[in-house]
């Protein structure tokens, strides 16, 4: 029993850390706003916050709409 509720509390320590590094990258942010800059300054090539966290982790997005852009 001693075990198993250290290694659920180790469980608890790794997604508390990882809900905290998501929620500051991902939830905290505006999705269609640029990730860094123009695209002039460092080759980001001016990508998005969605475009580059869906690079991250290789999953398709649309792009998105110029219009909707603030």
């Amino acid at each position: 029993m001693k075990d198993s509720l250290w290694k659920l509390k180790v469980l608890f320590l790794s997604i508390s850390d990882n809900f905290k590094c998501w929620k500051e990258s991902v939830w905290d942010v505006e999705l269609d706003e640029l990730y860094c800059c123009n695209g002039r300054d460092c080759g980001c090539q001016a990508v998005t916050n969605r475009q580059y966290i869906s690079w991250q982790f290789q999953v398709d997005v649309p792009p998105p709409n110029p219009k909707d852009r603030p």
